[in-house]
């Protein structure tokens, strides 16, 4: 009896082994694709410089030394910045160029006192220097200066008396053009106008 019991299930194990269906691979479908995954670089992202909306500056000015709160002030499109004294001087941007100018008018009959700050594009320093020494009505002297800024300077005067105008002007390279910075007063204000330009233009940057 245990000898026929043994049989029929042995038999029967064999038969549901010969009924399990085999797991074939279909010829006609493709084996999926691994996609490697692309790493993109990340783009740098390029944050402006954070500058302070006030800040305190020592003017030295006819020998005299005084602490100043000056303001930031940007210039047309960004382009650049700088603190003024704005109790002296007030700062207008337009599309054609930004000026600074006394608050206060200068004597009548003398030559008007400013800072003008000109963007030329695509014309290097080198090429605006010669163009401005040709249009010049009186000699200019030339130097690579380091302050206030590092830029070429052409400064010149058109003559000794107090009412004389003097020009200074600052050739910067900014990217693909020159940033021409243009100082004008008389003869007499050198050390007041004069020296307050040149000491506000020490804070000058450029946004690039």
């Amino acid at each position: 009896m245990r000898d026929v019991l043994y049989t029929s299930v042995a038999v029967a194990f064999l038969l549901v082994g010969c009924s399990s269906p085999e797991k074939t691979e279909d010829p006609d479908v493709d084996a999926p694709v691994e996609v490697p995954t692309e790493h993109k670089a990340e783009t740098p992202v390029t944050t402006p410089i954070d500058r302070k909306p006030t800040k305190e500056i020592i003017h030295s000015v006819e020998g005299q030394d005084e602490t100043i709160k000056t303001d930031l002030v940007k210039g047309h499109d960004s382009l650049y910045s700088l603190y003024i004294d704005k109790e002296r001087y007030i700062f207008e941007t337009s599309e054609d160029k930004d000026v600074l100018r006394p608050v206060v008018d200068g004597p009548k009959g003398y030559p008007e006192v400013k800072m003008e700050f000109l963007m030329i594009d695509d014309k290097k320093t080198e090429e605006v220097k010669e163009d401005l020494k040709k249009d010049s009505i009186y000699a200019m002297e030339e130097e690579y200066v380091t302050s206030p800024v590092a830029a070429i300077s052409l400064h010149g005067k058109e003559g000794v008396t107090p009412e004389s105008e003097v020009t200074t002007m600052y050739l910067l390279e900014a990217g693909a053009g020159t940033l021409l910075i243009t100082e004008t007063y008389f003869l007499e204000a050198q050390e007041g106008h004069g020296a307050r330009f040149l000491q506000m233009l020490e804070t000058l940057e450029l946004n690039e």
